[in-house]
């Protein structure tokens, strides 16, 4: 397995080497460790020309020196990783970060990207964008997405992590193929490496469509709320293989909400949430459950991507 592991030296970052230790899926995995400097020419949008340097020099003179660093960067979080026990490449990227480690992990067919997030309100996060939500939303491979706890600071959230023996997982399932993807990822684990793994499925609250009688609406509603039951029940059943207690939920909420509930309500290290492939629509709407959980939850999120279907 390769796992390419964003980093920029924060706390933030460290918090998904320590979560990456953490997860069984990366055991034996070789991780590409990774951070990214932007272009001369970008930097130069910046600058003013200062004395006998022209702003083509102090960008160059700034590239370097932002170079040098991430090349300490790479280094440091390498030697973490591998005294974690993984082996390790280590490079440092030029150009814009979302974009050359998202061309990286396809070149190098990387099978899980992990970054951590800066818990960015949802107002900034709107305009400005982030590395992990970007990695969610383009990433043709899984993303792990690292965050603490709320009202944590990362330095808080790693020691927690790191003193845990296993984590505790919550899992969305819904029938999907992404849903089966998520819940095998974590069957696939192997005996006992959860502490606790709870699959909730969430019943969309709807209105009666015009013109439908209410009373056949009714039905078919009761017909989903007995679907969710039985595809959440199944489902802890399954995460028997990985997870040393389970239990189920389903209720009738927002996908999300259920989700960041139970999350708290469990004190949960991971939500685990699959993502069907999507097109170029789909990406600009940026619509998808799995986005949203990944841009808000409480807790660190593992966004599994299916396999590529065989052409």
């Amino acid at each position: 397995m390769n796992i390419l592991l964003a980093t920029d030296g924060s706390a933030c970052s460290q918090l998904s080497e320590t979560l990456l230790a953490k997860l069984p899926r990366a055991a034996g995995a070789t991780v590409h460790v990774a951070t990214a400097v932007p272009a001369p020419a970008v930097m130069m949008a910046s600058l003013q020309p200062i004395g006998a340097y022209s702003m083509i020099e102090q960008a160059d003179l700034l590239w370097k020196a932002h170079h040098d660093r991430g090349t300490t960067v790479v280094r440091e979080a390498g030697e973490r990783m591998r005294a974690a026990g993984f082996e390790t490449k280590e490079v440092v990227l030029d150009g814009d970060i979302g974009s050359v480690l998202l061309d990286y992990a396809h070149e190098h067919a990387i099978d899980l990207i992990a970054v951590g997030s800066r818990g960015e309100g949802a107002f900034k996060a709107f305009f400005l964008g982030s590395v992990a939500r970007r990695l969610v939303a383009y990433s043709e491979c899984s993303v792990l997405v690292a965050r603490g706890e709320e009202k944590t600071t990362p330095e808080e959230h790693i020691a927690r992590l790191a003193a845990k023996e296993r984590l505790t997982i919550v899992v969305a399932v819904d029938g999907s193929n992404g849903a089966a993807a998520s819940l095998q990822s974590v069957m696939d684990a192997g005996p006992d490496r959860f502490a606790k793994g709870i699959a909730v499925c969430a019943a969309p609250l709807s209105l009666v469509p015009a013109g439908l009688d209410p009373i056949l609406f009714g039905e078919t509603y009761g017909y989903d709320v007995e679907s969710g039951n039985t595809i959440a029940a199944e489902a802890a059943e399954k995460l028997r293989a990985s997870c040393s207690e389970t239990s189920a939920v389903m209720e009738l909420d927002r996908p999300s909400n259920l989700l960041f509930e139970v999350a708290r309500k469990e004190d949960a290290d991971l939500i685990v949430i699959g993502a069907t492939r999507h097109g170029a629509v789909e990406r600009f709407l940026l619509g998808s459950v799995s986005f949203d959980v990944a841009s808000g939850a409480p807790c660190s999120v593992l966004v599994v991507r299916p396999p590529k279907t065989p052409q």
